[in-house]
């Protein structure tokens, strides 16, 4: 008989699946924006050097990594999910480093651009803001900017919380405690 994976179904709510569903069987990808944001625990304001396994190289594009501006990203962005992937709606995904280190006004300008480039060049196909963040660099007003994009837009939050042990996070080198989180 087998499990649920060898039957091909995955045994929690994929979010992939989710997104298809909630869009009429439309394949949904996430494009990749480098904001050029760095981590309280690169800039030396909480450590130097990231948690252990944080290499931000692995998960930043060429293309993110190559072009300067935010429209250079999300048009390259699109035309490999197009391309490659068959994409047929778009979340702007903000991932690299730390997303809402930055002044609320900051991160306004630049999630806004990051959307409002990619409604330029995907009229209508643009369904989601993803930021990824840590739990000691949101607060409430943050938290107010991103709810404020939730009337037009699918608003995903991801934190990294890493663990609930202090010991853990400390030899991961995270530079925060649970506590802090």
């Amino acid at each position: 008989m087998g499990t649920l994976l060898d039957n091909g179904q995955k045994p929690y709510n994929h979010y992939g699946a989710y997104l298809r569903r909630k869009y009429d069987g439309k394949r949904v990808f996430k494009i990749i924006v480098d904001g050029n944001f760095t981590c309280p625990n690169r800039d030396g304001s909480k450590g130097y050097g990231g948690c252990s396994y944080c290499n931000v190289d692995s998960f930043t594009p060429d293309s993110a990594r190559k072009l300067p501006t935010i429209r250079e990203q999300v048009e390259e962005g699109i035309k490999r999910a197009v391309n490659g992937y068959a994409a047929e709606k778009f979340v702007i995904y903000f991932q690299p480093n730390t997303n809402t280190y930055a002044p609320a006004h900051y991160l306004k300008a630049m999630y806004d651009e990051a959307l409002r480039e990619a409604e330029s060049l995907a009229p209508g196909d643009v369904v989601g803001l993803s930021v990824g963040t840590r739990p000691d660099c949101i607060d409430l007003t943050k938290v107010a900017l991103l709810e404020s994009y939730s009337d037009r837009y699918d608003v995903d939050l991801e934190m990294g919380m890493e663990s609930i042990y202090n010991d853990t996070l400390q030899r991961i080198n995270r530079g925060c405690s649970h506590e802090e989180l």
